[in-house]
Formats: C-alpha cells, structure tokens, sequence
C-alpha cells in the first residue's frame, strides 16, 4: 500500500550527524510517509544508530548493502520506494517537522510533478548553530507554477537534489536514476536536469525547510574528485536529453550552455595549476563545438550577475579568442579571491563560497 510520501536517506560512515538527520524525519507532521535508509557500506557506529530508530518506528526501513557510491545508494532507495512523492534528506542535513506536510500540499494544490524549495546554509561555530537563507528559486519563480522548458532559468539555479519532491511516477515513466560510478561527488547533477527536462510542472516555494550542513568535511560537496567528473555527469544528460527528448534538445541545449561554461569554470579554478593546462584545452574544444553549432547564445549566460561584475558570456569569449590570455585571468581571479577569503574568515560558508565563485 503506498503512502503520500517517500523519504530516503542515503548515509556512509554519518555516525556524527545521523541520528540528527532520522530524528527530523521521524517528527514530521506528516505522519503518512515510509522512511527508507540506505547504509552504503558503513563501517563506523552509523548501522546501529538507523537499527535503533528502526526498532521503534514501523515506518522507517533500513537497506544495507556493500558500498557502491551515492548514484547506486540512491537508485536502491528510489527502487524500494512506494510514496506518491519521494523527498531526499542526506544524511548530514536535517529538516523542519513541517517540510513533508508542507512541500505535499504545495505538490497536489498544483498537480506539481516536482516541488521545489529554498534551504538553509547551516554550520556550528563555538557551539551556536548559524542558518544563512540560501536564495535557490530564481528571481520571478516565487510561489509560482512553472514549466522548466519555458520558464529556464531554473535550469541555471543549483542543482540541490534534496531541496525538493518528487513526484515517483515522474521518475519511474522516464526511468530516470542516478549516475552510478565509484566516489559520491557530482553525481546528483544528472538527476536534477533529467527531472527537469522531463516535467512539465514544477511548483516553486520561496521558503526553506531543510538545513544542509555546510561542517563536515567529510561530505561529498567537499570532495575534489577527478578533474573530468562534473563534465561526465554533463555529458550523461546531454546523451540521455538526445536519446529521450529529441524535440527538446536544441533549445535546451542551447539553455545548458550557461551550466556547463560555469561547471568548467568552477572546475579549472579549483583544480591545481599543473592541471590547468590540459583541462583549458578540454574546456575550449568543448566550448568553440558549440558555439560553432550556433548554441551558445548571450542572452542564456545570467545578465543579471553582470551588477556584480561578472560577466559569463564575456568570460567565454576571452577563453575562445584567447587561452591563455583566459588562464591568467582566471588564476588572477583565483589568486585575489583567495586572499578576500583569508582576509574574510568571519564571513559564513555562503558569503565566502560566492566569494570563491565571483558572484
């Protein structure tokens, strides 16, 4: 029998911050919801906290398996999942007692395939805990119903799988998964754009109900990863758009450029500069193929970030007329904006990540 909603948490060696995590999920206001925990391989106290909260709460199931990465953790938990809608609490966040309740109404008010939400930037410091709003739903999207395809900007916001629902059936009649590879970063990217590709209503709540850690420095969002695997999980959808959306690809295409000159963008800052070389040559044969198909058009790259003097379109334009003109610009950037941060260390997680970004 299914219920209203599905919430998977996938964890890995989370001891710290998981009983946390469970805890808030256990205390939603929705009580009509299964609570489905996947143990990717733990080898730390992890097992047993889920077991205890799984003995005494019949709603809460708990899968364990041999470690296999995020991608595959997640594809378990969808696979296991019977709720109309399905939520996504990593295992280090926590979330409001009336995000289920809430984000449900929203979803079949609207007859939303998926319900999107702001979060909360969330780290401890001198044992007060600090929550910074973080602005995900773009400017215009408030409280709005919007279809992805029209109303793009939405592809541009960050991915952030965990701050939104969604509806199964979406996932489950496009067959779409996670990317299963070795290591957890980068790998919720594909899902984000496939979902969004594929709905045709996605309700947009300007309000945030879920806190994502921003103090464990053994998340995956701090994890460097290999230098090609963001543009991988880029190339995955693009195959996937091709294969499943054919009358779509053109104009979304066209839309991604903007995603995919700022995923390379982030990439060759964070990377060391022996690298830089050989991925400056990557990023500009990727770049010049599209903008020689016609797909890279100006008004896709974010206008409005130039009244914070940043300029994308201009960016990629220096990077195909002139390379290394572009390194030194970018290592002159990377170099200012790190010693703003040293200089900045008071500053919260996300005043200095759009510090090391330059917006």
């Amino acid at each position: 029998m299914s219920v209203k909603m599905s919430v998977i948490i996938p964890f890995f060696n989370s001891e710290e911050f998981l009983g946390e995590c469970i805890e808030s999920v256990v205390n939603q206001t929705l009580r009509d919801i299964e609570i489905i925990c996947v143990n990717d391989g733990s080898t730390d106290g992890s097992r047993a906290i889920a077991e205890e909260y799984l003995a005494n709460d019949e709603r809460i199931t708990l899968i364990n398996k041999p470690n296999g990465g995020y991608g595959q953790t997640m594809n378990v938990g969808i696979a296991e999942s019977t709720g109309e809608y399905i939520a996504i609490v990593e295992s280090d966040d926590y979330v409001d007692n009336d995000m289920c309740e809430s984000l449900y109404a929203k979803a079949t008010a609207h007859d939303a395939q998926i319900v999107k939400a702001d979060f909360y930037s969330t780290w401890v410091e001198y044992n007060n805990v600090h929550d910074e709003y973080y602005n995900l739903i773009p400017r215009g999207y408030a409280d709005k119903l919007i279809n992805p395809y029209e109303d793009y900007k939405i592809f541009q916001a960050q991915p952030a799988v965990w701050s939104a629902i969604y509806k199964r059936s979406l996932i489950f009649d496009f067959d779409i998964k996670f990317t299963e590879a070795p290591g957890a970063a980068f790998q919720d990217t594909g899902f984000f754009y496939k979902v969004l590709t594929a709905a045709e209503h996605v309700f947009c709540v300007k309000k945030a109900y879920l806190h994502h850690r921003q103090d464990n420095y053994n998340s995956s969002i701090k994890a460097t990863g290999g230098v090609y695997e963001p543009v991988k999980e880029l190339d995955d959808y693009f195959t996937w758009l091709r294969a499943e959306f054919p009358d779509k690809k053109k104009h979304l295409i066209e839309i991604m450029q903007d995603v995919v000159y700022k995923t390379f963008r982030w990439n060759i800052r964070r990377i060391s500069d022996d690298l830089q070389p050989a991925f400056l040559d990557f990023m500009y044969d990727s770049m010049k193929n599209s903008q020689d198909k016609g797909y890279v058009k100006d008004e896709y790259f974010e206008p409005e970030l130039k009244a914070f003097d940043v300029d994308l379109y201009g960016e990629l334009q220096l990077l195909l007329s002139d390379k290394g003109g572009y390194l030194d610009f970018t290592r002159e950037k990377r170099t200012l904006q790190g010693n703003q941060i040293v200089k900045k260390v008071k500053k919260s997680p996300v005043q200095m990540l759009k510090e090391v970004l330059n917006l």
